[in-house]
């Protein structure tokens, strides 16, 4: 309990004996009790921790949110970046279809000398000319071996077992096909070129007669690479696409 200091026992003596003759009562007198500057440092202190959160309300408030320019802003990056999206995912597409293309026209080469390649080297006699389905003219001597078919005999001594490839100018196909049957096999599609097989020296320059070390030319022009089937023309992806290959026999007739 705090002890009232001297000059606080003189007032109240002074009080009391105001209150006793009220003459000599003052104006002050009436007013409150007034605590020590003490009093007054400590509530002073006790108030400045005391902490205040005021929150704004009514008018003074503001609204989140987005202004139109702001909004305008946001849209045009997102178009943007959605653009940017779909034009690379299109060139992939389009990467995607030219890689497809190539790998098609090498299925389509592989499989149109694989075969014909193994018959070649292990042919008895091999002859140059011009023939069909149902027919084969041998390319005379003192004339460029070169034209559109090529007769294979598996031994030489037997010529009624052969096997010929011709291309045929009605549907623009190489075609496969063996004595005594009807059966065609397709080998390759799409062929340009009427010259498809020659007989050639080892310099590539074309022979006139069937010299015993010949070599057999192959030549295949595409215009459409049937899988996938895509244009190789003008405005596509290729000019034209071209397969070469040049084969020779084991066996010497």
């Amino acid at each position: 309990m705090r002890v009232p200091s001297t000059h606080e026992r003189q007032g109240r003596a002074r009080l009391s004996e105001r209150a006793a003759d009220p003459s000599q009562r003052r104006d002050e007198d009436i007013a409150p009790y007034r605590p020590s500057r003490f009093m007054a440092s400590m509530h002073a202190k006790k108030r400045k921790k005391a902490f205040h959160f005021d929150v704004p309300c009514g008018r003074g408030r503001r609204e989140s949110g987005l202004t139109l320019t702001e909004l305008m802003v946001a849209t045009a990056v997102f178009t943007l970046v959605l653009g940017g999206v779909i034009y690379v995912h299109l060139f992939g597409l389009r990467m995607n279809e030219m890689v497809k293309a190539k790998l098609g026209a090498s299925d389509e080469a592989r499989r149109a000398i694989s075969k014909m390649v193994g018959e070649i080297r292990s042919a008895g006699v091999v002859r140059v000319g011009n023939g069909s389905l149902g027919s084969f003219t041998e390319k005379p001597f003192g004339t460029k071996q070169e034209g559109n078919a090529i007769q294979i005999y598996p031994s030489k001594g037997n010529t009624n077992a052969f096997t010929r490839y011709f291309w045929d100018a009605n549907d623009t196909r190489l075609k496969r096909t063996e004595n005594g049957t009807n059966a065609v096999l397709v080998v390759a599609n799409a062929i340009t070129n009427a010259v498809v097989f020659t007989s050639e020296d080892f310099a590539g320059k074309v022979l006139t007669n069937n010299m015993n070390n010949r070599v057999i030319g192959l030549m295949l022009e595409f215009y459409q690479l049937e899988y996938p089937k895509t244009p190789i023309g003008p405005g596509h992806y290729y000019d034209y696409y071209r397969l070469r290959s040049r084969i020779t026999r084991r066996a010497l007739e």
